[in-house]
C-alpha cells in the first residue's frame, strides 16, 4: 500500500531510501491497526499541544505491550531498539522523512485511539451527512455545481459562482475569503496534515478560520474520514456537518467515490475529494480557479490574493515535508490523475465546463462560452 505522496519523493541517496523502508513499513501498521491504545510513551522531550491526544490518553515513562511508542526524534538505534514493538512505534519526528510526522500525528486519532466500532460509527455518520447534501442542496436534478480552487482566477470563479447562485464546492483557504461564506452555502473540502492539521502557525490560523466561519453559519466539510475526531472532538465541529472519505486498497472502479464514501489516494484535494463529492451530486460540472503551475513555478502553484497563504511557517516546522518532495513529479502525477478522472467521467455522462483560464491545457479544451481568456 503505497502512497502518493512517497512516489513523488526525492530518492537521491541511500539514506533517503532506507528512511523510505522504514516509514513504509510503520505506516502500513498504523493503517492496519486493531488494537486501541490508552497509553502513549514519547522516546524524546515533547511538547503535549503538538500530538493529536485524546483527553484521557495516558502518558507513561516506559512502554509496555499496550503501549503506543511515538518517536518524536528518530534514528536508527531507536529503530533497532524496538524492532520487536515495530507495530507500536509512530514516526513523529518532523525532520525524518517527507510527510512521515504529519501524517503519522494526523492518523493518530483516529487509527490508533479508536476501536473498530468506533471508527464504523463515523463511516455512518459520513454517509447520513452526504445525503443530507443531497436533500438540502441539490433538490433540482442534475442542477449544475461549481468547483471552485484557489488559484489566481480564484475570484472570476467566485463571482460567476455568486452572480448565477451556483451549488459551490471549494477547498483550503478559499475559507479566508469573507465573501462566499456570508453570501453562499459553500462545501469545504479540505485533508492536509502539514497545511491543515499542522503544527505551524499558518495551520493554526486555518483551524481558527475554519472554527470562526463554522460558529458564524454552519456549512459541510468534507474531509479525510481520520480527521472526523479531530474536527468534533478536539476543534469543536458540529459531526452532522462532517463527511469523512476513506480509503480501500485497489479502488479502480470507474467511479470516483462508492457506496461506502472509499476513494482512491492521490494527494491533492481536487482528484482526491472535491471531484468525487462534486460526481455524487451532479453530472453538471463547473471548473475555476484551477490555474495549474507555470513554467517558472519554483513551489506548488500560485494562490489568488483572498486566499493566498505562506510556506514559510509550514517550512519552519516541517521541513522535511518540503525538502525531501519532488514538486515537479508531484505535479506531472497531479495532471495524470485529473486527467483520467475527467475522462472516465465524462465517458459516463458527466459534463464539464471550465471557466476560466488554465496553464493546463486539458482543462482549457474544456473552457465554456463564459471563459474570459
Amino acid at each position: 500500500m503505497i502512497s502518493n505522496s512517497i512516489k513523488q519523493a526525492k530518492l537521491d541517496n541511500f539514506r533517503s531510501l532506507h528512511k523510505l523502508i522504514i516509514w513504509t513499513i510503520l505506516r502500513y501498521f498504523q493503517l492496519k491497526n486493531v488494537n486501541k491504545y490508552s497509553e502513549v510513551y514519547f522516546t524524546s522531550k515533547y511538547i503535549i499541544e503538538k500530538f493529536n491526544l485524546p483527553d484521557e490518553i495516558t502518558i507513561k515513562n516506559q512502554p509496555s505491550k499496550q503501549t503506543l511508542i511515538i518517536a518524536n526524534k528518530f534514528n536508527l538505534k531507536l529503530f533497532l531498539s524496538y524492532l520487536f514493538k515495530l507495530k507500536q512505534v509512530r514516526i513523529l519526528d518532523e525532520n525524518y522523512f517527507l510527510t512521515s510526522a504529519a501524517s503519522s500525528n494526523f492518523r493518530l486519532y483516529y487509527h490508533d485511539f479508536l476501536s473498530e466500532e468506533e471508527r464504523h460509527y463515523f463511516k455512518k455518520i459520513s454517509i447520513t451527512n452526504l445525503n443530507k447534501i443531497k436533500s438540502k442542496l441539490f433538490t433540482v436534478k442534475n442542477s449544475q455545481i461549481l468547483v471552485l480552487g484557489t488559484g489566481p482566477s480564484f475570484r472570476e470563479g467566485k463571482n460567476y459562482a455568486i452572480e448565477n447562485n451556483l451549488n459551490l464546492i471549494t477547498c483550503n483557504s478559499s475559507i479566508y475569503d469573507n465573501e462566499i461564506w456570508e453570501m453562499m452555502n459553500p462545501i469545504l473540502c479540505f485533508a492536509d496534515p502539514v497545511f491543515h492539521f499542522g503544527n505551524s502557525s499558518e495551520a493554526k490560523k486555518f483551524k481558527n478560520e475554519v472554527i470562526s466561519k463554522f460558529k458564524t453559519k454552519k456549512f459541510f466539510i468534507v474531509c479525510p474520514i481520520n480527521a472526523m475526531p479531530i474536527l468534533i472532538n478536539i476543534w469543536g465541529l458540529d459531526k452532522n456537518f462532517i463527511v469523512g472519505l476513506n480509503y480501500e486498497k485497489h479502488n479502480m472502479s470507474e467511479v470516483l467515490i462508492n457506496e461506502k464514501l472509499s476513494v482512491k489516494r492521490s494527494s491533492n484535494v481536487l482528484t482526491e475529494f472535491m471531484l468525487p463529492i462534486a460526481s455524487v451530486l451532479s453530472k453538471q460540472i463547473l471548473l475555476a480557479g484551477f490555474d495549474g503551475r507555470t513554467t517558472k513555478e519554483e513551489n506548488f502553484w500560485q494562490y489568488s490574493k483572498e486566499t493566498h497563504q505562506p510556506l514559510d511557517e509550514h517550512k519552519i516546522e516541517h521541513p522535511s515535508f518540503f525538502s525531501d518532495r519532488n514538486i515537479q513529479a508531484y505535479y506531472k502525477e497531479h495532471l495524470r490523475t485529473l486527467k483520467s478522472q475527467l475522462v472516465k467521467l465524462e465517458r459516463n455522462g458527466y459534463v464539464f465546463k471550465n471557466l476560466t483560464f488554465s496553464n493546463i491545457d486539458f482543462l482549457n479544451d474544456r473552457c465554456s462560452d463564459d471563459t474570459n481568456s
